[in-house]
């Protein structure tokens, strides 16, 4: 199964969020398939290992 996402951005320069992405809504409710995790919990993964710089076994621990 395929899904997809439309990722749009504002065209107004005069727009906060110009060229920004704007993602659907429903995105973080999909489900991987084979997989008991949502989009949602793989980005906290990511944000805390990419941006906070968190190690495997701090991650495992907030889990």
């Amino acid at each position: 199964m395929q899904y997809i996402l439309k990722i749009r951005q504002c065209r107004d320069a005069a727009c906060s969020r110009y060229r920004q992405p704007l993602r659907p809504e429903a995105e973080g409710a999909l489900a991987l398939p084979r997989s008991e995790y949502g989009l949602d919990v793989l980005a906290l993964i990511g944000r805390k290992r990419y941006s906070e710089h968190r190690s495997v076994p701090e991650i495992h621990a907030l889990l």
